[in-house]
């Protein structure tokens, strides 16, 4: 029990503060916002800590590694009775350090870490569906479901394959043996819940966020390759967007249970049969209506090592590939080139849309079509610009010309500002440079890249070092 009596009371400006009352003498404490602030800030930290050491001494087990249970039809049996002695707390959970897990954070991971939720659930009484994990047990799984509310423990529910009278056969208890072992997998398939799961340059798990120096993200050397003991690798399906009616249409329920008995069970492979039955029956209409702009935009964006069956479906003409190879030269594809600036022009946005599209209909959805036509006119301005700072520094420039990154920020985005900040530095030839050039195309941004890669190359000329091949005068 604690020494202490907290009460809440209004202050003054309509604030909640606490009062804190010890129990051992008359003295109060009364803490204002400002002093609640401070006081969570130390408690969470207190809290972060004594967690951590909880972690350090409840890592995941290495040699097992939690996967779904696709298969949702084989009956089971809720055994989390066992491990609830007085019919309320769970003992395993509690003896992990997921005890105190927020089900928001238990969410997010689950996402994250294993996609959508495939076991239905009651739409009304659950927060989303569930998942069905495995266990170093094959006659136990654990159903996964996190419960909007101050229990955790209603978040996990362990499942026996056997009956429940095969738990209760021992004089109506539970078997000892069979308890143990099935509580010892229960226990293995939690902690393996914090193993991280990385999220840009962070990792989280099922209690948040993972700190940095944590025994969770230690590495290990294993036939002389350095390897994580413990992170795992986001879903695959993380980022892609689930468009709206897709889930709320009734196909949806018959087109489920279609793809499954056509894979046998396997709905990776009853997609795989649908899909490529759907795009062979569309490829060649959808293929004879695209326009050759617009097929060769595709073309120029798909590379043949990674996109092999997409250029074969189209079918091209010996003619049609030599032309396709013969402009991905004049575009500098693979080369330090400058993309041919005609070619440049074919790729209108309506082009660049409808090839898109036409690569979705074939198949691949993920064939950046985009961000292709963007890197070309990214290089055509890089190489411009070049060979106009060059035509003014025909003999270079002294380093002492070129402003540095503190005094020239790199994301200058106003030209007169620019040009103003520039003159300031120099009334010569750089100025000069700015001011004819400050209009083209490739902008202030392109300018500053020139400036900064070529006082690179000048530092590290003065240094002696052997200049990088992407920072050469053309």
């Amino acid at each position: 029990m604690s020494n202490f009596s907290t009460r809440a009371r209004p202050l003054d400006g309509g604030y909640t503060g606490i009062t804190i009352r010890s129990g051992v003498d008359t003295s109060v404490f009364s803490l204002d916002k400002d002093a609640l602030r401070d006081l969570a800030r130390v408690v969470n930290d207190a809290v972060r800590a004594d967690a951590e050491r909880d972690i350090a001494q409840n890592l995941p087990d290495r040699n097992f590694l939690a996967e779904l249970v696709t298969n949702r039809l084989e009956h089971r049996t809720k055994c989390d009775r066992l491990f609830k002695p007085d019919g309320f707390d769970d003992v395993v959970l509690n003896s992990t350090p997921l005890a105190e897990l927020s089900w928001a954070n238990l969410f997010a991971y689950m996402h994250r870490r294993f996609g959508p939720p495939h076991v239905p659930t009651d739409n009304y009484k659950d927060l989303c569906g569930g998942w069905f994990l495995s266990s170093p047990e094959p006659d136990l799984i654990v159903s996964v479901v996190p419960y909007a509310g101050h229990v955790c423990a209603l978040s996990f529910q362990p499942l026996f394959s056997g009956s429940y009278e095969k738990l209760r056969e021992n004089g109506g208890e539970a078997v000892p043996e069979l308890k143990d072992r099935l509580g010892t997998a229960y226990r293995t398939v939690l902690l393996d819940l914090l193993r991280p799961v990385v999220v840009r340059d962070y990792y989280i798990n099922s209690l948040g966020k993972v700190d940095d120096n944590s025994p969770l993200l230690a590495w290990e050397t294993r036939e002389d390759e350095e390897l994580a003991c413990f992170t795992v690798q986001q879903h695959p399906s993380a980022g892609i967007a689930i468009p709206p009616g897709l889930l709320e249409s009734r196909g949806w329920e018959t087109f489920i249970p279609f793809i499954t008995a056509l894979g046998d069970g396997d709905v990776e492979a009853g997609c795989e049969t649908v899909l490529k039955q759907a795009i062979q029956s569309v490829a060649p209409r959808e293929i004879a209506r695209a326009s050759w702009p617009v097929l060769r935009t595709m073309l120029l964006a798909a590379n043949q090592k990674e996109y092999p069956e997409l250029i074969e479906l189209t079918g091209l003409s010996d003619i049609q590939r030599e032309i396709i190879a013969t402009e991905q030269g004049k575009l500098g594809i693979g080369t330090p080139n400058a993309p041919d600036a005609s070619l440049m022009a074919d790729f209108t946005d309506e082009t660049i849309r409808d090839a898109k599209r036409l690569a979705v209909i074939l198949g691949h959805p993920r064939l950046q079509i985009w961000s292709f036509v963007k890197n070309l006119k990214s290089k055509h301005h890089l190489i411009s610009a070049s060979q106009d700072f060059y035509a003014v520094f025909p003999d270079g420039i002294p380093i002492d010309l070129l402003p540095t990154l503190q005094e020239v920020p790199l994301h200058f985005g106003d030209r007169l500002q620019f040009l103003s900040t520039i003159r300031e530095l120099d009334q010569g030839k750089l100025t000069e440079w700015v001011s004819a050039n400050i209009e083209k195309p490739y902008g202030v941004g392109m300018m500053l890249h020139i400036i900064y890669m070529e006082r690179a190359r000048l530092e590290r000329v003065a240094q002696d070092k052997p200049e990088d091949p992407a920072l050469q005068q053309p």
